[in-house]
C-alpha cells in the first residue's frame, strides 16, 4: 500500500532555506566566446589573370556563448575579397563557413589575410582569429572567345547552336574540362553537344570550337556561365551566356463542339476560338476535318499557314448542314500548330439529326484495271446511320457496264444495321477503248434523299501495268509508345514484269509523318499477273492522326504509283472499378440485388464505348451500360449490374463482361453471384484489418459565405468527435484531412488537403488546436459547392499521398448548408463535374476493394435534410448519419458520427440480413460473444479491434 503525508509549515520552511541557501552558493559561470579558425594557411596557387578562384574556411565556436559578429569577415591583400558566410550568429559548439575569392589583376605573387573578431570580455580585449591566404596571378595559358553570348529569344522544343573558340596561348599542353553551370533556368538549359561538360585537349598555339546548344523545354530567360576548369572546380575564363525561351501555346474554346440536333435542310455555326496564350509566336500550320461524309465543313477566318502572336485569337467556324438523320455525328476538326507541348489538338464535333438516315460504303467503289469481258465483283453495305429505322426501297446503278448481283429486295434496318449487296463491273470493248468507266449506284429509302456512291474500272493490258488493289494501308489507333504494321498490294495487270526504281517517301511534298516506316522490299519486282507488297511501321509517339504517302517509280513509266497509310496515336485507357463485383451469399427467395461499377477513360484521349459482351451469355447478370457512351479524358460512366438471385441456381454463379471501344481499347468486369437456398446458414469469412482500430477521416467543408459559424462549432467540438478515439479504453490510430467544397475559384485547391500539417494524426502536437485551424477554411470560396467532387479529388490527388491506406477505413464527413451544385449541370462551366451519386458510391467503394475484408467505407454529413438530396443519396448508400446543421446543437452530436467512425474497423458488414439469435462468431479459431449486432447495417460490431491478419468467421441463418 502506498501512503502520503501532509506536509507542515515547518517541513516547508526547511526546504525554502535549504533552496535559499543552494541559491547564494551556486558559482558565477563566465560567458565567453573563442574562435578558431582553419585552415590557417590558405593557398590559392597560381590563377590566371583575371580568372576568379574561390575557397572556404571554417570558423568554429568553442566558447560557452554565443558568437554574435559585429561586421562581416575581414579580408586583405591584392585581388582577394569576402564573398559570403560566417556574418550572422554561431552557437556554441556551431561552426559556420565563409568563402574567399582570389582575382588577380596583375601576373604577381600575393598575400593576405581573412579575420574575424570576437567581442571583448569584461576588461579585456577583443580576440582576433586570423587565416594567411597567398596565391599567384599568371599570364592566362587559354583563352576563350566570345566572352559573352547571347542566344536571343528560342522557340520552346527547337535547337539553337552556337560555338565558342578555346585557345592554348601557353607553351605545353593543357588538359582541362570545359563544363556548363546552368542557373536556375527552369528547364531552359545549356548543354554542350556532347552533354553537360566535354574534355579540352590542346597542344600550345592550337585551338578548337566546342558547340554550345540551347533546347529549352519551358518559357522564360535561360542563363549559365561555360568555364574551362584549369585551376580547380569553377576555375578558368569563362563565357556568359543568356538567351530567354520562347514558349507559344494554344488553346482552343470550346474543346468541345456540340452543334446539337439539327433537322434535314436547316445548318447550325459553331465558332472555335484559337488562341496564343503563351509568350511566343504560334504558327497555325494545319486545321483539318475528319469527317464521316461532307454534311459537316468548315472555315477559318485566316488563310493557313498563318501565325499568331501573344494572345492573338483566329476564328474557326464548323458548319453542320445535314441531309438525311444522323443517330450521331462523327467528326473531329484537327489543329496542328508550333505548340511544343500539344502541338496537334483535337475538337471532336458532336450533334445529331432527327429521322433515319443511310450509308453506302465504300464511297468510291474501284475494280482495278480490266481487261476486254472481264468481270470483276465488290462486296458493298448500306448502313443504317440515324436515330429511327429506314426503310430501303430500292438500289440501282446509273451506268454501262456495272450490274448488281443477288439484289436484296426491300428491307426495314433498324439503328445501325446494315445491308450487304455485290456490284459488278464488266470491261466493254467500248470502255476498254476509252481507258475505264464510271457510274453511280444509287440507294433510295423512304423519306430520305438518294444516297450515291461512284464505281469505277480502268482498261488497258500493255508492258507493266502496277495497280493498288489495296492503295491505302489503315493501321487504325494505336496506343501510346505501341507500333504497328500494314500493307498496300499492288498488282500487275500487264504483260510485262513491274521493276521498282525508286520510293519517294518524305520529298517533293509529299506528305510522311516521322512516325512511319516504310519498306518495297515485296514490291521490287513484280510478275506479270502478280502481286507486290509495300509494308508500312508505325510507333506512336504522339497522339494524334497521322499519315505517310509514298510515290513509287517503276522503270520505263511515265507517272509514280501512289500509296499511303493512315493511323491515329492515341492515349486511350479504359478502366472499370471495381474490377470485380461479388454479390452474396445471398437467399434464393429475396430478389433481385442491385450492384454498381464505373467505367473510367484514365487516358488523355476521348474514348467512345460502343459495346459489351458477357460470357457467357446467359449468366444470371443484366448489364444497364448506355450505347455508345462518349467519354472524354477523366470522364466516367455507369455500369448497373442486376444479380438475378431470384433465377440463379444455389451456388456460385460468373461471368465476365468486356466492353469495347471505338479505339480498340478495352476493359472487362468480372462478376460472381452466390446463392444459397432459402432461410440457409451462411458462413461469411473475413480478415482483419489493423492490429489497432486504423481510419483515414476526410472533413469537406463548406467555404461559402454563409459557413463561418458552422467552421467555428465544427472546431469547438473536436472533443465531441474523437470522444471515443481519445479514450483510454482503446487504441486508435488515425487520421485527419480536410478539403473544401470550392473547385473552381482562382484560389482552388481542387483537392489538395489544407493546412499546417495537411495530414492531422493522433501524434500531432497540440492536435485539438491543429484540427480547429484546419477546418475553420474561411468564406471566401464559391457559391457553387462541388462537395461530392471535391472529396473524389483529394481521394485521387497525387499531393495528398500517403493520406488513404490500404489497411485503414475511411470516413467521409461532409459540412455544408447547400446542396451539391452537381445537381445543376447547366451552371457549371464543365458537364463532368455533374457526376451521378451513384459514380461518386461506385468509386468510395472501389477503394476497399483488397483482401482486407473490414477495411469499409462511411459517409455522414452535417447538412439541411430535405435540400441536399446528392450528398444524402451517398450518405444512405453507406449507412451514414446525417445532422442538421440548422439545428444549434449539432456540434454536441458529431459524437454520433464519431462512434460511428471509430467502430469501423471492428465493423463486418454482412451481405444479408440475419436472425440475430443465430450469429455465431470466431476470432482467430476462438469463439467470442463480445459482439453487437447492428440491425440496420447488418454488421457485427466486435467489442474490440482484432489483430491484423485474424480470421474472423460469421456464421448465421440468412433472411432477407
Amino acid at each position: 500500500m502506498t501512503t502520503s503525508a501532509r506536509s507542515t509549515p515547518a517541513t516547508l520552511a526547511a526546504w525554502l532555506a535549504l533552496l535559499t541557501a543552494c541559491d547564494t552558493a551556486e558559482p558565477v559561470i563566465v560567458q565567453t566566446v573563442t574562435l578558431e579558425v582553419t585552415p590557417a594557411d590558405q593557398r590559392f596557387g597560381d590563377v590566371p589573370v583575371g580568372v576568379a578562384l574561390e575557397r572556404n574556411v571554417v570558423v568554429r565556436n568553442s566558447g560557452n556563448a554565443a558568437w554574435v559578429p559585429r561586421s562581416a569577415p575581414v579580408v586583405t591583400g591584392d585581388g582577394f575579397v569576402w564573398r559570403r558566410g560566417c556574418d550572422i550568429a554561431v552557437a556554441p559548439g556551431a561552426t559556420c563557413e565563409a568563402f574567399v575569392g582570389f582575382v588577380p589583376a596583375a601576373e604577381a605573387a600575393s598575400s593576405g589575410t581573412f579575420s574575424v573578431t570576437a567581442a571583448a570580455e569584461a576588461g579585456g580585449a577583443e580576440v582576433v582569429s586570423t587565416v594567411s591566404f597567398s596565391g599567384t596571378g599568371v599570364a592566362p595559358t587559354v583563352t576563350v572567345s566570345p566572352v559573352e553570348i547571347d542566344f536571343g529569344l528560342v522557340l520552346v522544343g527547337t535547337t539553337r547552336s552556337e560555338s565558342v573558340r578555346i585557345e592554348n596561348t601557353g607553351v605545353a599542353e593543357v588538359v582541362a574540362e570545359f563544363v556548363v553551370h546552368n542557373d536556375d533556368n527552369g528547364g531552359a538549359g545549356f548543354r554542350f553537344l556532347d552533354g553537360e561538360r566535354t574534355s579540352v585537349r590542346l597542344a600550345p598555339g592550337a585551338f578548337t570550337e566546342v558547340g554550345v546548344t540551347l533546347r529549352p523545354t519551358v518559357g522564360g530567360p535561360a542563363n549559365a556561365h561555360l568555364i574551362v576548369e584549369l585551376c580547380g572546380r569553377g576555375c578558368g575564363p569563362s563565357v556568359v551566356v543568356t538567351g530567354r525561351a520562347s514558349a507559344p501555346r494554344i488553346e482552343a474554346t470550346p474543346r468541345v463542339v456540340d452543334v446539337g440536333a439539327v433537322n434535314v435542310g436547316a445548318f447550325v455555326d459553331e465558332t472555335i476560338h484559337l488562341e496564343n496564350v503563351g509568350d511566343g509566336t504560334l504558327q497555325i500550320r494545319a486545321v483539318e476535318l475528319e469527317a464521316a461524309d461532307d454534311s459537316v465543313t468548315f472555315s477559318v477566318s485566316e488563310a493557313l499557314p498563318f501565325v499568331l502572336e501573344g494572345n492573338a485569337t483566329v476564328d474557326v467556324v464548323v458548319r453542320y448542314a445535314p441531309r438525311q438523320g444522323r443517330a450521331a455525328l462523327d467528326a473531329i476538326v484537327v489543329v496542328s500548330s508550333s505548340d511544343p507541348v500539344s502541338p496537334i489538338v483535337l475538337i471532336p464535333v458532336d450533334g445529331s439529326t432527327p429521322g433515319g438516315g443511310v450509308q453506302v460504303l465504300p464511297e468510291v467503289a474501284h475494280f482495278g484495271r480490266l481487261a476486254a469481258g472481264e468481270s470483276r465483283d465488290l462486296s458493298m453495305i448500306v448502313r443504317s446511320i440515324g436515330e429511327a429505322p429506314v426503310d430501303v426501297t430500292d438500289i440501282r446503278i446509273e451506268g454501262e457496264g456495272y450490274t448488281l448481283v443477288a439484289l436484296p429486295g426491300p428491307t426495314t434496318l433498324g439503328r445501325f444495321e446494315s445491308l450487304q449487296f455485290f456490284a459488278r463491273a464488266t470491261a466493254t470493248p467500248t470502255a476498254v477503248d476509252d481507258g475505264g468507266s464510271t457510274a453511280r449506284v444509287i440507294v433510295a429509302a423512304t423519306g430520305l434523299t438518294d444516297t450515291v456512291a461512284t464505281l469505277a474500272f480502268l482498261a488497258g493490258t500493255s508492258g507493266c501495268v502496277p495497280v493498288p488493289a489495296v492503295a491505302h494501308a489503315d493501321l487504325g489507333f494505336v496506343q501510346l509508345r505501341s507500333g504497328t504494321t500494314g500493307a498496300v498490294v499492288i498488282d500487275n495487270l500487264g504483260d510485262d514484269d513491274c521493276i521498282l526504281d525508286d520510293v519517294i517517301a518524305g520529298g517533293d511534298g509529299y506528305v510522311f509523318d516521322a512516325d512511319f516506316s516504310v519498306a518495297a522490299d515485296g514490291a521490287r519486282l513484280i510478275a506479270p499477273g502478280d502481286s507486290g507488297t509495300v509494308d508500312f511501321g508505325f510507333f506512336a509517339s504522339r497522339t494524334g492522326t497521322r499519315t505517310a504517302m509514298v510515290a513509287l517509280v517503276f522503270a520505263g513509266l511515265p507517272t509514280s504509283v501512289f500509296v499511303s497509310a493512315s493511323a491515329r496515336g492515341i492515349d486511350g485507357e479504359l478502366s472499370v472499378s471495381p474490377a470485380a463485383l461479388v454479390v452474396g451469399p445471398t437467399p434464393a427467395n429475396c430478389g433481385d440485388i442491385e450492384a454498381l461499377a464505373v467505367a473510367s477513360n484514365t487516358g488523355s484521349t476521348t474514348l467512345t464505348i460502343t459495346g459489351f459482351t458477357m460470357t457467357p451469355a446467359d449468366a444470371p447478370f443484366l448489364i444497364d451500360l448506355t450505347l455508345p457512351t462518349r467519354l472524354v479524358a477523366g470522364a466516367t460512366s455507369r455500369i448497373g449490374v442486376t444479380a438475378q438471385a431470384s433465377v440463379a441456381p444455389v451456388g456460385v454463379s460468373t461471368a465476365s463482361v468486356l466492353l469495347t471501344t471505338n479505339l480498340g481499347v478495352s476493359a472487362t468486369l468480372a462478376l460472381s453471384l452466390y446463392t444459397t437456398a432459402a432461410r440457409a446458414t451462411v458462413t461469411e469469412r473475413f480478415t482483419a484489418a489493423a492490429a489497432v482500430s486504423a481510419v483515414d477521416i476526410l472533413f469537406v467543408v463548406d467555404n461559402s459565405g454563409s459557413m463561418a459559424d458552422d467552421q467555428q462549432l465544427l472546431a469547438d467540438n473536436f472533443a465531441s468527435f474523437f470522444a471515443d478515439a481519445l479514450s483510454a479504453v482503446r487504441t486508435q490510430d488515425f487520421q485527419i484531412g480536410v478539403t473544401t467544397t470550392d473547385i473552381l475559384s482562382g484560389g482552388a485547391g481542387r483537392g489538395v488537403l489544407v493546412g499546417d500539417p495537411r495530414i492531422l494524426t493522433r501524434a500531432t502536437a497540440d492536435l485539438a488546436e491543429r484540427f480547429a485551424d484546419n477546418v475553420i477554411v474561411g468564406i471566401d470560396g464559391t457559391g457553387l459547392e462541388l462537395g461530392l467532387e471535391a472529396m473524389r479529388l483529394s481521394l485521387e490527388h497525387p499531393e495528398n499521398v500517403g493520406f488513404i491506406r490500404n489497411t485503414a477505413a475511411l470516413s467521409v464527413v461532409f459540412i455544408s448548408d447547400e446542396e451539391d451544385n452537381g445537381a445543376f449541370p447547366e451552371l457549371l462551366p464543365d458537364p463532368s463535374l455533374s457526376r451521378s451519386p451513384d459514380e461518386y458510391i461506385a468509386i468510395l467503394r472501389s477503394l476497399k476493394t483488397g483482401n482486407l475484408d473490414n477495411a469499409p467505407v462511411l459517409v455522414s454529413g452535417v447538412l439541411t435534410p430535405g435540400q441536399a438530396s446528392r450528398y444524402e443519396a451517398v450518405v444512405d448508400a453507406f449507412n451514414g448519419t446525417v445532422l442538421d446543421i440548422s439545428r444549434p446543437d449539432w456540434g454536441e452530436q458529431l459524437s454520433l458520427i464519431g462512434f460511428d467512425t471509430f467502430a469501423l474497423s471492428r465493423t463486418f458488414a454482412l451481405q444479408n440480413d440475419a436472425d440475430e439469435t443465430s450469429i455465431v462468431v470466431t476470432v482467430d479459431g476462438r469463439r467470442t460473444t463480445a459482439f453487437s449486432w447492428d440491425a440496420q447495417r447488418s454488421a457485427v460490431i466486435l467489442d474490440d479491434p482484432p489483430t491484423r491478419g485474424d480470421s474472423v468467421v460469421i456464421t448465421y441463418i440468412s433472411g432477407c
